[in-house]
């Protein structure tokens, strides 16, 4: 995979990552209540874990303007998603926790998986032979 197509990956990711933590930060209850958060009166957990995916949203930009020389970034990156991954699908599919609609989950986490592929692709494909 080329630098540049991993690139335009990383910026996907890190829009789509900023917007989720964005939307986590401020706390606005009906997008808290789209993107399957659970109904809390206390924002504080959402706005910190808000605050934190902007902050590996960033960490996604930055690495997207030289993936060569930033792939510690990168691999950061996909651990990060790779640890959120299976606490969705767990509160999804064997928690049950009441969360409308199931689809937009597993939709969100196949949406991570693609990303998170590209990603992995361009590490392995770039590596540098020894």
């Amino acid at each position: 995979m080329k630098a540049k197509t991993v690139s335009l990956i990383l910026r996907v990711d890190a829009v789509f990552n900023f917007s989720v933590g964005l939307i986590c930060y401020f706390f606005y209850r009906p997008l808290i209540a789209a993107i399957l958060f659970p109904n809390t009166d206390k924002p504080l957990y959402a706005s910190v874990m808000g605050a934190g995916i902007m902050g590996l949203s960033i960490v996604a930009w930055l690495a997207s303007n030289r993936p060569a020389t930033a792939r510690e970034f990168i691999g950061a990156v996909i651990v990060s998603r790779l640890l959120v991954a299976p606490v969705i699908l767990y509160w999804l599919l064997i928690a049950g926790i009441d969360l409308p609609p199931v689809w937009l989950g597993l939709g969100a986490v196949a949406a991570q998986v693609v990303l998170i592929s590209g990603e992995v692709l361009y590490l392995f494909s770039s590596q540098k032979k020894k």
